[in-house]
């Protein structure tokens, strides 16, 4: 069930979490409206909600992610919004 989850989050999430920094690039099939999910990465917890046009990220730790290639920096517990 992990590597389906895998799948979800990084084919239609965008995400990779492989490099330097996590990035974010989305391509959230035509039918879905948003796609919601949590990931731990490197001791921050990062929770999504993709939308078309919009990326809501919360961090629980103060981090910087690149969502379609713009540096965002999260302060920690605070939803940060990015139109992409």
């Amino acid at each position: 069930m992990g590597a389906t989850i895998n799948v979800v989050t990084s084919t239609y999430g965008g995400v990779n979490v492989l490099g330097p920094q996590v990035t974010v690039n989305p391509h959230l099939p035509q039918r879905w409206r948003e796609l919601r999910f949590a990931l731990d990465v490197r001791g921050v917890r990062l929770a999504f909600r993709i939308t078309h046009h919009l990326v809501h990220v919360r961090a629980d730790r103060a981090t910087t992610i690149q969502v379609c290639g713009q540096d965002v920096s999260l302060t920690a517990a605070v939803v940060q919004t990015i139109d992409y």
